[in-house]
């Protein structure tokens, strides 16, 4: 609690759905990142080593390092069948590196300029991160710039496992009936029958490198994944690279941009059939492997 001036509202710097995260320094000097989860009274303590389980182990340079935990049980009173009971309350703190630079999210909404060759370092980062998380057979589910961190060099770390799931050896796809995550980058498969499996991640990469390409154009952001898509489609064309900064982009880059636009519309495809993996996406990323060619998606229709 020192580390942090016990939580204090100066030293938090991001919230989820399953925790706050604060800024600390520890004893010997060392800043870090301290996740606090949310508590839970009748406090299942289960729970919080179902996401230690999952990322403990994960070393890679895309990943987000753990440096420890800490578990506090406190008892508090709470109201059973009209009478005031004494219940248990768990507060868990994951700690974890600390990245100067913040979250993706706050990069790409704030008021530096992050040229195209930036962007395109983060997004082959993200790639590899996640092609090494599928490896392990983990699945993050929560995949969006808010839970993309990135260091004082720039590269992206992927962080937040509160709701990854790790599959079974040999196992493509598990169902979950309780759904959980960010609605705007949640595949249609589980979002609407609970199916989890490596390709939700696949649809997550592609709505975030839309996402990435769009912070480095001259429009304002479409309102929802729909016309994000049917946009993107468009776009793509040569014809629509006036959307670009002529004078920021080179020749070579205008068409890095269109294959990351086009890699990125294959990783959304509703049927994720479709959609490559993600040793795929980091063949056509690096130009080793010919991208397929792209379904039209459905036109997308304003019925405000």
């Amino acid at each position: 609690m020192a580390a942090t001036e016990n939580f204090s509202d100066g030293n938090k710097i991001g919230s989820g759905g399953t925790g706050d995260v604060y800024k600390g320094v520890l004893q010997d000097g060392q800043v870090v990142a301290i996740k606090k989860l949310h508590p839970i009274r009748g406090f299942d303590h289960c729970r919080p080593y179902d996401e230690i389980n999952v990322f403990v182990d994960l070393k890679h340079k895309n990943i987000i390092r753990p440096l420890g935990y800490c578990l506090e049980v406190t008892m508090v009173l709470a109201i059973y069948n009209g009478k005031y009971v004494g219940a248990q309350q768990g507060e868990f703190c994951f700690v974890q590196e600390y990245m100067e630079n913040g979250s993706m999210e706050n990069i790409m909404n704030g008021s530096r300029f992050i040229g195209w060759s930036c962007r395109f370092k983060m997004i082959q980062g993200i790639a590899q991160g996640l092609h090494y998380l599928h490896e392990q057979r983990v699945v993050h589910m929560d995949l969006k710039p808010q839970n993309i961190l990135v260091d004082s060099d720039m590269n992206p770390r992927i962080s937040d496992f509160g709701v990854a799931k790790k599959l079974d050896l040999g196992v493509e796809k598990t169902f979950d009936s309780s759904i959980a995550g960010t609605m705007h980058y949640m595949a249609p498969e589980y979002m609407y029958k609970g199916c989890v499996s490596t390709k939700c991640d696949v649809y997550s990469f592609g709505n975030t490198l839309l996402g990435t390409i769009i912070g480095s154009m001259i429009i304002s952001t479409p309102p929802n994944i729909s016309e994000l898509i049917q946009w993107a489609f468009e776009a793509r064309d040569d014809v629509r690279m006036e959307l670009f900064k002529p004078s920021l982009c080179c020749k070579s880059q205008l068409m890095q941009i269109k294959k990351c636009m086009e890699i990125g519309l294959l990783c959304v495809e509703e049927d994720k059939e479709r959609r490559p993996t993600m040793a795929d996406v980091l063949a056509m990323l690096n130009g080793v492997k010919e991208l397929p060619a792209l379904k039209e998606p459905y036109p997308y229709i304003n019925t405000e």
